[in-house]
């Protein structure tokens, strides 16, 4: 394992460069599950070099836009939350499951299965694309996840993978009843990440 990088698109994302994105939210007053799962992975890992994201910063990423978000104005922003509730407007709400956590390179993810949230994640991505461009919008592709932690150094791999099989539970539901859009900031040097929220997107 090895340290995490925050990315704007596929290179380094410059210090104190914001993007927005859009998340679902794991949303721990509503899923006790999750906040027992992530409240095990921090202690069972605690001697890692695991920046562990705390509980109001749980997400998973359906879509990301290259662009700085200073270079998107209220107007596009508006337009671009309108889009996405258009888009989301006839998914009714659903729930995942948040499975067992898992090493990976550059931290620890519990994958999510595609289903309904894939659905979401594709049309979020082409309502942005339909907004701002294709060449601002990222890929709607790849494991969808939540991440736990990021690396902001070494660790052992199977050191990481042992620790995990303590971790109980193994999985948790999250209920899922809107997207947000926001206004992301990551810090290359503590990997914690934040963000102001620029609209809630109801689904359904």
């Amino acid at each position: 394992m090895h340290a995490f990088t925050f990315k704007q698109g596929s290179v380094r994302c410059p210090d104190g460069l914001s993007l927005l994105h859009v998340y679902a939210l794991g949303d721990v007053a509503r899923s006790p599950g999750l906040a027992a799962l992530m409240a095990s992975c921090r202690q069972a890992t605690a001697t890692e070099p695991l920046a562990h994201i705390g509980d109001p910063w749980l997400h998973v990423t359906l879509c990301q836009v290259r662009m700085p978000a200073r270079a998107i104005g209220p107007r596009e922003r508006a337009a671009l939350a309108a889009a996405i509730g258009r888009a989301v407007a006839d998914v009714a709400p659903f729930t995942i499951t948040v499975t067992e956590p898992a090493r990976v390179p550059t931290g620890v993810i519990c994958a999510i299965a595609d289903g309904p949230l894939g659905q979401v994640r594709r049309l979020a991505s082409e309502a942005a694309r339909s907004v701002l461009g294709d060449t601002a919008v990222g890929g709607d592709s790849g494991l969808l996840h939540m991440s736990e932690s990021y690396a902001y150094g070494d660790a052992d791999d199977g050191r990481v993978e042992e620790e995990l099989r303590a971790v109980r539970p193994r999985q948790a539901t999250v209920p899922v009843d809107a997207v947000h859009l926001v206004d992301v900031l990551g810090d290359q040097v503590t990997k914690a990440i934040t963000w102001a929220e620029v609209a809630r997107i109801p689904l359904g």
